[in-house]
């Protein structure tokens, strides 16, 4: 797999023999022009503009998808929602002697399974 640094020559919407398709027409350092196929109102490849820097990552059969997922368009902030309940943290102390019970047991099944 390749990874490739490119920018963005057009964004568009297209009528294909499989339905509609969104692609992202993309050249390379080298001017290698490549376009980068997904389905209809993709918001990832339609919210790109003309210049901007994309990375791209070409795969071993010549496929190419957008790596960096990063628009330039202001998302709405997500809501944190309330679980409903509260979570304890669990004191240091248990924990460690959770973690040293956990590496006895799994030392007495290793030689367990070696003695046999």
């Amino acid at each position: 797999m390749k990874l490739l640094a490119a920018k963005v020559t057009s964004a568009r919407q297209v009528n294909t023999k499989h339905g509609q398709k969104a692609v992202l027409n993309v050249v390379t350092g080298t001017g290698e022009e490549i376009a980068i196929w997904r389905p209809a109102g993709d918001i990832e490849i339609l919210g790109r503009k003309s210049g901007e820097s994309v990375s791209i990552a070409i795969d071993a059969k010549g496929k190419a998808s957008l790596v960096e997922h990063c628009s330039t368009v202001p998302q709405p902030a997500a809501q944190a929602q309330p679980m409903g309940f509260a979570v304890e943290p669990i004191p240091e102390t248990t924990r460690s002697a959770e973690i040293a019970d956990y590496i006895q047991r799994l030392g007495k099944l290793y030689g367990y399974c070696c003695a046999t």
